[in-house]
Parts: structure tokens; sequence; C-alpha cells
């Protein structure tokens, strides 16, 4: 009896002492307090509660400001105030961004960065004053500002904004409200304007507000030459407002038939009509109706010491990139990532190091292109990009990271439509191969075309997610009897896939000091790969920002795509 006691006492002691990692960073809530000045600038208090347990810092992106700026930048850790950096290195360690934050100026706007400082739950207060925030146009005053970016790193689960003037109280007859790219509830309440989401916003989602404040209530210096229509327009663009107008519109084109029915019949029998009409073309080929992807995955559903051993998937990895395009961050990056060292391993190309400059020396690598042509593949994605190496290669068969990062640049729209089309084309793939299914749910007046993992797409996923676990915790988990280097260098193109390179050859070298040498990866390998690909993301999503337009919502100030962690 006594032995089972201590037995118990020594687990509960191993679980508080050693708890087991997750791993992951989450967004669980945004609350963003907006204080109008009777200036037209903005004081903006957020407060981003997250769970911690990965990655240095924290980052906002706000792009697409024209004439404001941002000002008195400030940041509280769970309370506390934190101190400002002037030079801001995004490559700093986590220890270097402890208790720290700085902001770094992009080519198109800001990104206000703080160091995560403690793995745990916490709650970041980040506050700043926006100038010129409220723009004077020809027949009225508007706030038009994007507060959540899509494609943040970690989506958040509840968003709140609160709106407030220090000088008038804002109702409906001084003010009209919309806002896009999400699910939720926007009202005029107690002299605010409060917007809730009423559900976790997905990696596409963002939130824009538009409101249209009548001429002349705040003072503001910023005048545009353009009505409230044009921005009215721009935002309803591609949104769920412009859907409704469309219906709208159908109807109204058949009143002009049905007016003499109107006149004869009266107003009930001119309903039953419409309705007839609407149901016949909601079952019709003619009608999309309303499509949504459900493939999102809840990765706490599987312990973090549940493990799959093996590479999760036979197929070409360019098959998995909407999957991955959702479920985990920068995947553009990282795919580039994964080929390098793909390519490497086949002998495509060699990473090649050498010293310039006259006085300070300096190392600068470039990749060797032993293989000039089109490679052949069944693999979309990874064709697509071997043509953009040797486009930006230039034709002398040595790419080095400013031509990789200068088409990115130029090409950033060409890109964008490509991405969008391996989404598809992944999309696709997976049905035909049985791990994905569409459901179409169709009523009298309603049709919902939903695509969904089937039961072997679920598994696949799972095993995914199984597997990143499994090379996070590798050397925990093998002896040096497992040691085969083709092995883990093909498991090393899946870290690539997840993000987690450098982490994963640390504990390859746990078990086996000398993969370095034998590996075709060595550290500095690793280290060029991941900053060539991050340079060519880095430099496409700052040209997309700041010319995109995207769908509802689109054209707005401030915000823009991306942050989150890093």
């Amino acid at each position: 009896m006594k032995n089972k006691i201590l037995q118990l006492i020594i687990l509960m002691l191993t679980i508080v002492v050693f708890p087991i990692k997750s791993y992951a960073t989450e967004l669980n809530k945004v609350d963003i307090d907006v204080e109008l000045q009777d200036n037209g600038d903005a004081v903006i208090t957020s407060k981003w509660n997250y769970y911690d347990d990965d990655k240095t810092e924290h980052y906002i992106v706000i792009d697409n400001l024209t004439d404001s700026e941002i000002k008195d930048y400030s940041v509280l850790f769970n309370g506390k105030p934190m101190e400002y950096e002037e030079d801001w290195d995004v490559d700093g360690s986590f220890e270097e961004k402890t208790g720290k934050y700085g902001i770094v100026k992009t080519g198109s706007g800001y990104e206000l960065c703080y160091g995560k400082t403690e793995y745990a739950n916490n709650e970041f207060t980040v506050k700043y004053t926006v100038t010129n925030y409220i723009k004077e146009l020809k027949d009225a005053q508007l706030l038009y500002w994007r507060f959540i970016n899509d494609d943040l790193s970690e989506p958040p689960k509840e968003v709140s904004v609160t709106i407030s003037s220090d000088k008038y109280n804002i109702n409906k007859d001084n003010a009209k409200i919309w806002f896009f790219g999400c699910t939720g509830n926007i009202e005029f309440k107690d002299g605010k304007i409060e917007m809730k989401s009423l559900k976790s916003l997905n990696k596409s989602e963002y939130l824009t507000i538009l409101t249209r404040f009548n001429f002349g209530m705040f003072e503001t210096t910023s005048v545009i030459d353009k009505d409230f229509e044009y921005y009215k327009d721009m935002g309803f663009k591609g949104s769920y407002y412009e859907k409704e107008s469309k219906v709208i519109g159908f109807f109204k084109s058949t009143l002009g038939i049905a007016s003499l029915i109107l006149a004869a019949l009266g107003v009930i029998l001119l309903i039953v009509f419409l309705l007839k009409k609407w149901e016949k073309y909601v079952q019709s080929d003619e009608f999309e109706g309303w499509k949504d992807d459900r493939l999102n995955i809840d990765k706490k559903q599987y312990r973090r010491d549940e493990y799959f051993r093996e590479v999760p998937y036979n197929g070409d990895i360019g098959d998995l990139y909407v999957i991955l395009e959702r479920n985990w961050t920068n995947t553009m990056e990282n795919y580039i990532s994964a080929y390098l060292l793909k390519w490497i391993k086949e002998g495509k190309i060699e990473a090649v190091k050498e010293e310039k400059g006259l006085l300070f020396k300096k190392e600068k690598v470039s990749f060797k292109i032993f293989e000039q042509s089109a490679i052949k593949s069944t693999d979309f994605v990874e064709k697509y990009f071997y043509e953009i190496m040797l486009e930006a290669s230039e034709g002398d068969g040595v790419l080095d990271e400013k031509d990789f990062k200068n088409w990115a640049k130029e090409n950033y729209e060409k890109l964008e439509r490509k991405l969008e089309e391996f989404k598809n084309r992944s999309k696709s793939k997976l049905r035909k191969d049985g791990y994905l299914e569409i459901k179409i749910q169709v009523n009298k007046y309603t049709k919902y075309i939903t695509t969904t993992y089937s039961e072997e797409g679920r598994e696949l996923w799972g095993n995914l997610v199984k597997f990143e676990h499994y090379l996070k915790d590798y050397s925990m988990l093998n002896s040096r009897d497992s040691y085969n280097v083709h092995i883990w260098d093909d498991f090393m193109i899946y870290a690539a896939l997840f993000g987690i390179t450098e982490e994963v050859k640390k504990e390859f070298e746990n078990i086996y000091p000398s993969y370095s040498n034998e590996t075709n990866y060595d550290l500095a390998t690793i280290y060029y790969v991941n900053s060539f690909s991050r340079g060519f993301s880095s430099s496409y999503s700052s040209s997309f920002s700041s010319s995109s337009s995207g769908g509802g919502g689109g054209g707005s100030f401030g915000g823009g795509s991306g942050g989150g962690s890093r």
C-alpha cells in the first residue's frame, strides 16, 4: 500500500515538473477599443489574449496607411509596461525579445512587434494613435479600417471592436455601419459602435469596418476627392451585401414581368409567384449556390503524445497544399524550403558559399542549378517553383537571394493567381483520390455546396498532425540504431513543410551527432534554404498587401495581410 502511494506521489510530481508540451500558439480573443478624436485621429487600444508555447514574438501588420502615421506606440505584458527596443531584430532570440517591444518599418507600412516573454496564457495590451484616421469625402466622412488581417498565423477565436467618440454619441442618426470578412453582428449601443464575431475566424477571414459619418462631424484635415458611394461599392464587392443585393436584383427583374399579375391577383399571389420562380432558379444548374470549405483541423483533438512514425502521404507533397495552407502557417515559404531541400538531395542544385567585399568580407550564398530546364515531375507545385527558380536566375545557372526576392516582388500578381490555382488543383486531386468529398444540401430556397474531408481524408490529416509530433520528439522516441541518412533526409523535407527544420535537425543530432557530416543538409545549408524562402515570401507579401483590394471590404485603410507569430 505504501509503495502504491509513493508511486502515485512520484507520478503527480512528474506531471507537475515535466508537463507535456503542446508546441502551439493560440489566439483566444482580441478586444479592440477605438476612441475617435475631434481632429480625426484615433487612439486604438487592443488586448490580445494568447496561449504561447513556441516562437519568439508576435507582430501586427499595418499597411495601406496613405497619409496616416502611427505614433505613441506602447505595449503592456499582463498589465506591466514592456521596454521599447529602438532597433527591433525580428531574428533575435527569445531571451533578447523578452519584456521588449519594437516597430519595423516596411515598404508598405509598419509591423508592431513584441516579444512573447513567457510561454503561458498571456495578455498583451497594444496601444497607439493613428493620425488622419477619419477621411473627409465630398458628401460624408469615412472610417474604413481593417482591424484583423487575413492569413494570420493564429486566427482569433473571438473578436470584438468598440468605436466611440470623445465628442459625440454615435447612432443611426449620424452614422451608418457595415462590416466585412467574417461572421458576426454590428450595432449601435449606448452611443458607440459595437461589433462582435459569432464564431472563430479561419485563415482566409478578416475584419474590416466601414462607417459613414455625417459631413463635418470631425475636424479632420485628411481630404479625399471621392464620394461615399465609391468606397461603399468597393467594400461591397464580393461581400455578403453584394450577394444579398444580387438576390434582390433577381426579384426586381421579375417584377416588371409580374406587374400585370400584381394588378390582377394582388400582393399575396405576387409573392407566391416570385418564390416559385426563385425556387426553380435554386434547383437549376444555373444557380451555383453558396460554397463553403470545411478543411480546418482542430489539432487539439490529438494528444501531444500521439505519434505517426512514417511519412504520412505517398504521393506528391504538392497534393497536400490546401490542407497545409488551411492548417499550418507560412505555407508558400515552407513549400519553397521543402523543394530546395528535395532538389539538393536529388542533385539538381547545390548551395555555393563565397566571400565578397574588399575590406569587410561577408559570406554570400547562392544556389548553383545543374538541371537548367523544366523538370519532369507530376507535382504541379514543384514544377512551378522550379520554373520560378530558372526564371529568377536569368539563365546563368546561379540563383542568388536578391534575384529570387526581386522575382517575387515583380510577379506578385501572377504568383497570387497561381497560389489560388494550387489550392483548387490540390482540392481536385484529393477529391479524386477519395480524401475530400462534396456535400450538396438543397431545399426549396437555398443550396449549400460544402467541401469536407472523407473518412480517409480525416485519417490523412490526423497522420500529418501526429507525424509533426513525432518529428519534434524524435530523439526522445528513438535510439542511435534508428539512424538512416536517407530516411532522415526524407523526414527533413516534411519538417520543412511544417516549418520546423532547424528543430528537427537538432533532434537528429541528439541521436547521431555525425548526421551533419553525412547528410546533404548541413546546418548552414538549412539556414540558407530558410533564408531564401523567407525572403521570397516576405517580398511577395509586402508587394501584394500594398496593392491588393481583396473581396468584401476591399480598398480599406490599415491592416493588410499576414501577421501573428514568428
